[in-house]
């Protein structure tokens, strides 16, 4: 497939065109990577013993708030930020929800929803630890849940 890039005034909106011969999965995907800003990588700034971590987006599993502490679960390791968790909400990209009270996640890093009895749901993330949605979050989610925002 040909690219073509084209440079617009700094006023003007950018967008993205696709020409094609017929809308398979694929351009849905792409359209999808392009409408929901799953190029743009955000870097949070972070702790851990005493040293200053950069932790690019795409490595955080979840965000979990502690007290006046959020705490960045990645893969292997939980960092801390001074960040507010309405600040990072508001920083990270559209693939970042906030799930309850104490929570943002990474819809992507997750494995398995299971539904709970009490309305909540239950998200097990890759990493091995898992967040629960609650009511209040999950009616929002449910699309995107269905959708497998990818």
């Amino acid at each position: 497939m040909k690219v073509v890039i084209k440079k617009i005034p700094e006023d003007k909106t950018e967008f993205a065109a696709l020409h094609v011969h017929e809308e398979t999965p694929q351009t849905q995907l792409i359209s999808s990577y392009l409408e929901n800003e799953e190029y743009n990588t955000v870097i949070v700034p972070c702790t851990a013993d005493g040293k200053i971590y950069r932790i690019p987006s795409d490595s955080i599993y979840q965000i979990e708030s502690i007290g006046n502490v959020q705490h960045v679960h990645t893969k292997e390791k939980i960092f801390q930020t001074s960040k507010k968790l309405y600040e990072l909400e508001k920083m990270l990209p559209v693939k970042f929800v906030r799930v309850n009270k104490s929570v943002i996640m990474h819809l992507n890093k997750v494995r398995v929803y299971t539904p709970l009895a009490n309305g909540l749901m239950k998200a097990e993330l890759g990493n091995g630890e898992s967040a629960y949605i609650s009511r209040k979050y999950l009616k929002g989610l449910r699309d995107l849940i269905r959708e497998g925002l990818k």
